[in-house]
């Protein structure tokens, strides 16, 4: 959503794109696995270990343009591509864009879209890194009322909140549901009333 910031240098430049997120090394991410795998669920911290999550995919995806010892790791928050890039990739591999599309449901095996810009970009030096603006994650079907206003106050006093990924809010309460989307209205007219450019 391009209401909050400028839809230009926010998102591209004189270079290519503009990058937001962190490398990642793949070994250690490796071993974590395995670990968390090996243990009882009594042992384990947090969720189980999910073969076809996102921080998996955008691994797989990295190998696949030559990152086999890191990947650069793209957080909820809007990604640039240029549509060329993906174009002759995926031109030049007409059997893996059949894979990935062969899947009903999100599968372990296919790659990110989004990741193969990323490292395409980074690989030809034409993607720019910037972390200065950062996303508001909301979790309304999991998150009291309390701690979703908590996380709205605590953005609008944050200026590099610039985005916000919003999940599951059909599956939120009907109160849940009421308070962000008066958060939304709020947020994105104010910027909207002429200071943004869509």
């Amino acid at each position: 959503m391009c209401a909050w910031a400028a839809c230009g240098p926010d998102f591209f430049s004189d270079d290519g794109v503009v990058l937001r997120g962190k490398w990642r090394g793949t070994r250690m991410r490796r071993w974590g696995q395995r670990l968390k795998a090996a243990l009882p669920d009594s042992l384990r911290f947090g969720r189980k270990s999910d073969p076809a999550s996102n921080h998996s995919a955008q691994q797989l995806t990295a190998g696949m343009v030559g990152f086999t010892d890191k990947y650069f790791q793209v957080p909820h928050c809007p990604h640039p591509m240029r549509r060329s890039k993906l174009e002759s990739f995926l031109g030049a591999h007409p059997r893996e864009l059949a894979m990935n599309l062969g899947f009903r449901l999100r599968a372990p095996e296919q790659f990110l879209a989004t990741a193969l810009a990323d490292h395409m970009e980074i690989g030809a030096g034409t993607a720019v890194i910037d972390n200065r603006l950062g996303t508001l994650r909301l979790k309304p079907d999991t998150q009291g009322l309390q701690t979703l206003q908590a996380q709205m106050d605590k953005a609008d006093r944050d200026e590099r909140i610039a985005f916000a990924c919003i999940q599951s809010l059909d599956q939120a309460s009907e109160a849940a549901r009421a308070l962000v989307f008066e958060w939304l209205d709020r947020r994105v007219g104010k910027l909207g009333a002429g200071t943004a450019t869509l």
